[in-house]
């Protein structure tokens, strides 16, 4: 079952991120986990007397929250973190209850209220090795009823795919359409002579010639997002990172901003510097941040009760080629090696047993350790 992270820290700001991971929660037939980490911050200066008693003060805080959402008609678990620091706590927290992605407000009290302004963002980021998706003052609207609009920005590195993959995940378990967006900054002369060393000079580029190969690059990568999933516009785009994101969003009416956080250029300051503060002061509605490194398991994943949705029918005959049948065993592996729901482990099983017997190849044995990458190295 997929578990989505909610900090909380006791004020109302910080409950805005509630109604974004109650609709996630619906969509993959997942559960929330509330997390409370404001005492963090008490244990160099308080006694273990006074831990005991704002625990039992913060518990009931986080349960009477937790009431609310049940009453959404999802499955809402609490608890009140331990650690020496608030991104400690909820890094440790996601770790280990494998949390599979963290929502939260930017702008709650105490540590929660620092996330995204301070080191504890960054932490979190680094090392939380989950997606996170963060909601901002500026987001009044809660999602419509009607099929996302996810706008996602790509510089044209290997890891800002993440994105694209991270998007994908999503359409499997809630209608989404996308808005691929190439920002290209203008490149900045050095300062001139007796010119304040703040002030640069843009130089002129083929505007034509770059938004052409940008559009291009873009329409490559639209195609990786297989059928089913609408593209509602591709843009290229000259301006500051930043501000081009805001406007662009807008323009699209867009519900969602998606982008990794270690692209090359602009992305890599948008969320690693300054600009993220500006941009997220700024932005009318939530970013969801994948961090570099993030384990390949998606954000958003199939469960049981998603599985059970889908339309039954005619087997359907596949021609593969030896190559491709690796590929596509070395993929099962990789989601057997990951579940731990029986219920969808079963028929991973079986379907790696069908390919394997297509290929001729031996079946692996009820209960067997499976190792990915097996398939790739015969």
């Amino acid at each position: 079952m997929t578990t989505i992270l909610v900090p909380l820290d006791g004020s109302d700001l910080s409950e805005r991120a509630i109604p974004y991971a109650v609709r996630l929660a619906r969509a993959t037939h997942g559960g929330l986990l509330f997390v409370r980490a404001a005492l963090a911050y008490v244990y160099e200066s308080e006694g273990v007397t006074d831990v005991v008693r704002i625990d039992h003060h913060a518990a009931p805080e986080l349960e009477e929250v937790a009431v609310r959402a049940r009453a959404m008609g999802v499955p809402v678990e609490t608890h009140v973190a331990h650690g020496v620091s608030a991104a400690d706590s909820i890094v440790a927290t996601a770790r280990e209850r494998n949390a599979d992605l963290i929502v939260m407000s930017t702008h709650g009290r105490g540590g929660v209220g620092r996330f995204i302004y301070g080191s504890v963002a960054d932490q979190v980021l680094r090392h939380g090795g989950v997606p996170m998706l963060l909601v901002t003052p500026g987001c009044d609207v809660t999602w419509p009823d009607r099929p996302l609009k996810a706008l996602v920005p790509l510089d044209g590195s290997a890891t800002a795919m993440q994105a694209i993959a991270t998007v994908t995940g999503f359409a499997h378990v809630l209608p989404v359409e996308v808005v691929l967006l190439r920002v290209i900054e203008p490149p900045q002369a050095p300062p001139m002579l007796g010119v304040p060393p703040t002030y640069s000079v843009p130089i002129a580029l083929d505007t034509d010639e770059q938004i052409a190969q940008a559009r291009s690059h873009l329409e490559d990568e639209a195609s990786r997002l297989g059928p089913g999933i609408p593209i509602a516009s591709i843009r290229a785009e000259i301006g500051a990172t930043a501000s081009t994101i805001i406007r662009v969003a807008a323009e699209e009416a867009a519900d969602l901003i998606v982008m990794s956080t270690h692209g090359r250029g602009g992305l890599t300051r948008l969320v690693m510097g300054s600009v993220a503060t500006a941009t997220l002061q700024r932005t009318p509605v939530p970013i969801l941040l994948i961090p570099a490194g993030a384990r390949a398991r998606p954000a958003l994943h199939l469960s049981v009760a998603t599985l059970a949705e889908y339309p039954t029918g005619p087997s359907a005959t596949v021609s593969l080629t030896p190559s491709e049948v690796a590929l596509v065993e070395y993929g099962l592996e990789l989601l057997l090696y990951g579940e731990q729901d029986r219920r969808i482990m079963e028929p991973i099983q079986a379907i790696i047993g069908k390919v394997r017997a297509a290929a001729q190849l031996p079946d692996i044995p009820a209960g067997a350790a499976v190792t990915p990458g097996e398939s790739l190295r015969r």
